[in-house]
């Protein structure tokens, strides 16, 4: 009965728009078909099945990805050029899980010493708000900086002390759950964690802590219901998308914003995520360009590229996974400064070892996350939960970017020596 309403309110919704603005009546359509859509899903699918799981929401985001990204808005059709490699690539994730599936791995049960862990938590927490009140005063807040030089003046490593305090509040909000203790300060370290993402000026931190938390709350608490969360994440993704267009329109001002890119999209209500659609768009778009790069066997950097990320942690002038990629398309080489470009999962993989490298990359990334899936089912123990969702959302994040940044290294590394410090193993 409920369903019922609402189409019919989205009905008269659309008649009006009609009516009233002629422009906006596919958006409105557009509504109703993604309402209906997530209505059918979660009665008949995500009522079966963990919406969590590695084959559908890596899967489904990897699909949507390079839909969106291979979408013609500046008249190139990048999902017919790379088609094939789209294909190839979840083929061999899918497969890569399916090994997982089928054998068996043996898995320890782990005794967690919960108290000890809230401790560690909190003290992250202080250490990260110690650190952002640092850059705040020495620096000023990014956020409110429109030409975005206050993060690129800030030490890397004082930005990955700040960034500490959502990572600490993941963990003691893990703890405050199993010992039904510390409601009242979970909620201010939550409030306090997203709102200094967010003067930091960085999105993808912001969106890993949410998502984080969302997991913990699916997995540790109560099943989430899927189809607000969808509709949540469009939200957001709109919201997100919208920052790049106001900060373009501040800076430029509207007329410029309209000459560089009003004849990708004629709508004017959807031009305010033109710049998050572009952005998407630039993984496929790389991607297409890179392999009229290396052609050859003999141009493939052979891992250089990969293991890139984690030589950029280690002191000293070294180039980072990004900035190769800049290097070899030389698109991002402006004013004698070495800049950074996003070459998608594919590409990044392709650079390295070509095909090969997408087949047994995506292969290896589905049999891990499957791996931590299968853990996780097994022991539903919170470390269990914090590192599949860790990965998860770290390997949501390389579909774009195509390499692990140094901070998911280093905080990954920080939870396993956590789990270390305050657990001991079982029968």
């Amino acid at each position: 009965m409920r369903s019922v309403i609402v189409i019919i309110f989205l009905s008269i919704v659309i008649g009006l728009s009609a009516v009233l603005f002629p422009e906006s009546m596919l958006i409105s359509i557009g509504l109703v078909a993604t309402y209906l859509m997530l209505n059918i899903a979660s009665n008949y699918l995500f009522s079966r099945f963990d919406v969590f799981s590695p084959e559908i929401t890596y899967s489904g985001v990897y699909l949507a990805y390079f839909f969106i990204g291979s979408l013609p808005l500046l008249g190139v059709d990048y999902l017919f050029k790379n088609g094939l490699y789209y294909l190839i690539g979840i083929v061999s994730f899918l497969l890569g899980g399916l090994y997982l599936k089928i054998i068996k791995v043996k898995m320890n049960e782990l005794q967690i010493n919960y108290h000890l862990l809230a401790m560690y938590g909190f003290s992250l927490f202080i250490v990260g708000l110690v650190f952002t009140v640092v850059i705040f005063v020495s620096y000023g807040v990014p956020m409110l900086e429109a030409e975005n030089e206050i993060r690129h003046n800030v030490s890397s490593y004082f930005m990955y002390l700040a960034l500490l305090n959502w990572l600490g509040t993941i963990l003691f909000y893990a703890s405050s759950i199993k010992l039904s203790k510390y409601r009242l300060t979970v909620h201010v370290m939550i409030g306090l964690s997203a709102f200094i993402l967010f003067l930091l000026g960085y999105r993808t931190p912001l969106l890993t802590f949410l998502i984080i938390l969302l997991l913990m709350r699916h997995y540790l608490i109560q099943r989430i219901n899927i189809k607000k969360i969808l509709i949540i994440c469009l939200l957001l993704f709109i919201i997100l998308g919208s920052f790049s267009y106001f900060r373009i329109v501040a800076r430029d001002g509207t007329e410029v914003f309209q000459e560089k890119y009003g004849s990708v999209i004629k709508m004017n209500l959807l031009q305010p995520i033109i710049p998050a659609l572009l952005t998407v768009q630039e993984g496929p778009k790389i991607f297409y360009e890179l392999r009229g790069k290396v052609p050859d066997l003999q141009d493939f950097y052979y891992g250089k590229v990969i293991s890139s990320s984690f030589l950029s942690i280690l002191p000293g002038d070294n180039l980072s996974a990004r900035q190769y990629v800049g290097l070899l398309t030389g698109t991002r080489y402006i004013n004698g400064t070495l800049n950074t470009i996003t070459p998608s999962v594919l590409g990044s993989l392709y650079v390295d070892f070509g095909l090969l490298g997408i087949i047994f990359g995506m292969f290896l990334t589905g049999a891990l996350l499957q791996y931590y899936y299968k853990c996780l089912k097994v022991k539903r123990d919170v470390f269990s939960i914090l590192i599949y969702s860790y990965l998860l959302v770290m390997n949501l994040n390389i579909i774009h970017s195509g390499f692990l940044d140094p901070i998911h290294i280093m905080f990954l590394l920080l939870i396993f020596f956590i789990r270390f410090l305050v657990t001991t193993r079982g029968g």
